[in-house]
Formats: structure tokens, C-alpha cells, sequence
């Protein structure tokens, strides 16, 4: 099995990464590979239609934003790992978010579904304590993401109050 993990926090030894080390030693598996959102500079989405019109993006980082593309198709079990900011995804995580976009265009403008794939794992950490209905939320917000990308979330691990923690 190949996993692919897009890891969203800033910090690599802090919670999401402890979430995410102990996911992977539980899946016994030392082959991943990840992605840090921090370390991937990317230009925002500015709609250039060039994924629309099959010709691949007009930003400059594209060669950047395909080496991901492939590196999420190639796997067998995708996971996204990242702290909550504002109930919503760090900016430099949902700026890659949004570069994949020919994948939509893919599936809902050509009709060209492909096969989904099971496994998907979210993987996510809120600083506040859990409130009513966020958990689901979240689950639904980012469940479209998996959806895009080919996969189904299989499994959701989700730790709240981290800000209370040392």
C-alpha cells in the first residue's frame, strides 16, 4: 500500500504530526509520502481555465502543483493531516486545495469519474473545545475534497482542545 499524506500544520513535531506519526505506526507502514503545505509555495487559484481547457495551468509553480497531482493519484490510501484555523483549512494547505481544480473539472465537467478509491484518512486538530455540530462540520467540508481527489473517507480522527495542551 502507498500512502500519500498532504500535511497542513505548520509545525512538524506538534500535534497534528504526534496524530499523524501514531496513524502511521499503527498502519505499520513506512511507505508515505508527504506533503507539507508550509513548504510548498504555491500561487492561489486565479481561474485561468487552462485545466478546463486541457492545456494545464498558467501559473509559473504548475510543474510544483503536477509533481502533487501525481504524487496523490499514484497512492492507494490518501490522508490529509491539519490543525483547524477559523473551521477551515491553513492557507497554504487550502491554496494547494485549490489548485486542484482540473481534478474537478475532470470529474464533474467532462463526466470522467474513474474509479474511487476507499481510504481515505482525515486527520485534524481544533485548538478549542469540541462544540455541537462542528465535528460533523468539518467532517462535510472536507469530505468534498476526498470526493474530488477519488476517495472516500474511511476513517476520521479528530482531537479537540489541543490549545489546552502542553
Amino acid at each position: 500500500m502507498r500512502y500519500c499524506v498532504l500535511f497542513g500544520s505548520p509545525h512538524k513535531d506538534k500535534k497534528t504530526a504526534r496524530l499523524l506519526k501514531s496513524f502511521l505506526e499503527k498502519e505499520k507502514t513506512d511507505n508515505f509520502d508527504i506533503i507539507y503545505a508550509y513548504d510548498t509555495p504555491l500561487e492561489p487559484c486565479t481561474d485561468c481555465g487552462g485545466c478546463a481547457e486541457g492545456g494545464g495551468c498558467v501559473k509559473s509553480d504548475f510543474p510544483v502543483v503536477q509533481s502533487i497531482y501525481e504524487r496523490i493519484s499514484e497512492a492507494d490510501v490518501f490522508v490529509l493531516a491539519s490543525p483547524v484555523y477559523f473551521n477551515s483549512a491553513p492557507a497554504p494547505l487550502k491554496c494547494i486545495i485549490d489548485r486542484m481544480q482540473p481534478y474537478f473539472i475532470k470529474k464533474y465537467v467532462l463526466g470522467q469519474r474513474g474509479e474511487k478509491k476507499p481510504r481515505g484518512v482525515l486527520i485534524l486538530c481544533g485548538g478549542e473545545k469540541e462544540r455541537e455540530g462542528r465535528r460533523e462540520m468539518l467532517k462535510t467540508q472536507y469530505k468534498y475534497v476526498f470526493d474530488v481527489l477519488g476517495f472516500d473517507i474511511s476513517e476520521f480522527i479528530y482531537a479537540a482542545n489541543t490549545d489546552a495542551e502542553k
